[in-house]
């Protein structure tokens, strides 16, 4: 199985989850870095189901918007509604 390093954090809590082992190792061949994951084959069940887990996570994140983004559209519509007054009061 093949995790881009964005991913591999995720993917390590959640086959902590469910006790699976395995392990990470990098591959060097590549232009840009990818991770290869190897489990051992007595754990099948705890496999499939931290596997699962973590492609439905990854959809779910890909479906919703990227908070900065929508920070980044909110900001023009803000700026206009505000205005600023600057009085001097004795």
């Amino acid at each position: 199985m093949e995790i881009d390093d964005a991913n591999l954090r995720q993917f390590e809590r959640i086959a902590r989850k469910y006790g699976v082992d395995y392990a990470v190792r990098r591959d060097t061949s590549a232009d840009t870095p990818r991770f290869l994951v190897f489990f051992k084959g007595r754990d099948a069940d705890a496999i499939m189901a931290a596997l699962k887990e973590f492609s439905s996570a990854k959809e779910r994140k890909s479906e919703r918007p990227s908070l900065l983004q929508r920070l980044r559209d909110i900001v023009p519509v803000v700026g206009a509604q505000k205005e600023r007054k600057k009085e001097l009061e004795r």
